[in-house]
């Protein structure tokens, strides 16, 4: 139960207690003792649901969307910062504290920073995703080789060889892949996220996606960071 629902029952148990039950009978008592442990029970469980709504998808989105004009149609990928220290060198999370959440909309390419403590959005920010790609001077004879890019595989479920799965998958229908990388991701993950993380790479980084089937997203706060260009994390 929570310290401060303690301290105020404990307190009105005394006051209780002292005033009105000093003389009374046996049975009041009990049925006093009985009540306030009633009141006790009923308090823990409505403030136990009181947190686990606060902590909902869909009332965090609510909340969210009462104070900002949120992409309709798009539900977003969510994240909690755990850890802001990790996260200072980017200027979306300069004031960023622990408990913060993420919500990234990959579809409309925007970030949103919402601290629920205070029930306060501190960021808005947009997400590219796209590349500039130099204009070919007309009459070249030949097209430049593409380059090969490194990609990083992390398997965030509980199924064993799906990182070497999903690497057979795609070096199967892409040339010039090279996958250096096979980790399990620091925590389960719910969908598949596709990162460009060097930003130079969202074409590529898009073919990955429709053949893994996966969502084009930010990198998500906490996770560990990849060796690859790419970062494909195989979720639920």
């Amino acid at each position: 139960m929570d310290n401060k629902l303690k301290g105020i029952l404990f307190f009105f148990s005394i006051v209780y207690t002292e005033k009105y039950m000093k003389n009374a009978p046996l049975k009041v008592i009990i049925a006093g003792v009985i009540a306030l442990a009633l009141v006790a029970l009923g308090a823990f469980f409505a403030l136990r649901y009181y947190k686990q709504r606060l902590n909902s998808p869909q009332d965090l989105l609510a909340r969210v969307g009462a104070r900002y004009d949120i992409p309709p149609n798009e539900t977003p990928t969510i994240a909690t910062v755990s850890d802001k220290t990790k996260l200072q060198n980017q200027a979306f999370f300069a004031k960023a504290e622990n408990g913060d959440k993420v919500l990234v909309f990959s579809i409309a390419k925007k970030g949103i920073l919402y601290r629920p403590s205070i029930d306060k959005i501190i960021e808005v920010a947009p997400l590219s995703f796209e590349q500039n790609v130099p204009s070919v001077a007309p009459n070249t004879p030949t097209a430049q080789p593409e380059k090969k890019v490194e990609i990083s595989i992390y398997n965030g479920t509980k199924i064993r060889g799906l990182a070497s799965a999903t690497e057979k998958k795609i070096t199967e229908q892409l040339k010039n892949i090279e996958v250096v990388e096979k980790e399990n991701a620091v925590k389960d993950y719910t969908g598949i996220l596709v990162i460009d993380m060097s930003a130079t790479n969202a074409d590529r980084a898009k073919s990955i996606a429709e053949i893994v089937g996966g969502t084009i997203a930010s990198f998500p706060p906490g996770e560990k960071t990849p060796k690859g260009e790419i970062l494909v994390i195989m979720g639920k």
